[in-house]
């Protein structure tokens, strides 16, 4: 029985298509390494309370309004812009739980504001700005939106109400936001119970009031 010689070239296709493979393989990573570095680093937003947050009644529809004007800015320089998807207001009453008569109202993103002043009437009125929608943020262009929240079940009580503002994001990264606590006491349950054309300021700096991060009525 005659065995055929091993042939030269058939190690020598080996050894090229292994050397071939590892090539394509290597270049594949250079690849990928250098699309992930182009790729924008994620915008780093940051969102801040205001001093001030305004609340009316609407006595058509029985419900309440309550404005929360936040400043949303990035300080950090990148391609990539951050989309703020939607907005939630979330508030609970100290001591109480959801779902009782004195429980967290059901608060809802009505739209966008814009507030004006009269100089010689020394008044403030606000006008509807924008629907709610998805609004975008960069560096040269920080937002400071008027946001509107409207409930159709909020029960007042006396007490503080506490909870928090959420701001989504498109990029995927976690909400931002920040915590909300409204001091109300039995005086201001009663007059923001009663109909009234206008709004109510509540401060997180009334002189003589507990520095406790709480907004209180601003008389």
């Amino acid at each position: 029985m005659s065995i055929a010689p091993k042939t030269e070239g058939s190690g020598s296709h080996a050894v090229h298509t292994w050397l071939s493979s590892g090539a394509a393989l290597i270049a594949l990573g250079f690849s990928a390494y250098n699309f992930f570095e182009a790729l924008p680093d994620p915008p780093e937003t940051e969102v801040l309370k205001p001093r001030m947050i305004r609340v009316d009644r609407d006595d058509w529809k029985n419900a309440y309004s309550l404005f929360i004007q936040p400043s949303v800015s990035t300080r950090i320089e990148t391609k990539a812009v951050e989309v703020i998807t939607d907005a939630e207001l979330l508030l609970t009453p100290v001591g109480q739980q959801a779902g009782t008569s004195r429980g967290s109202p059901h608060f809802f993103w009505h739209s966008a504001v814009e507030w004006s002043y009269n100089h010689e009437e020394e008044s403030t009125w606000y006008e509807f700005s924008a629907d709610p929608a998805p609004f975008t943020v960069t560096r040269d262009e920080p937002q400071i939106p008027s946001l509107r929240f409207m409930s159709l079940d909020w029960k007042l009580a006396r007490g503080a109400w506490k909870g928090k503002l959420i701001l989504h994001r498109a990029s995927g990264q976690p909400p931002i936001g920040f915590p909300v606590c409204i001091q109300l006491e039995d005086a201001d349950v009663k007059i923001l119970e009663k109909p009234k054309d206008g709004f109510y300021e509540f401060r997180e700096d009334v002189p003589g009031k507990p520095k406790d991060d709480c907004y209180r009525w601003f008389t």
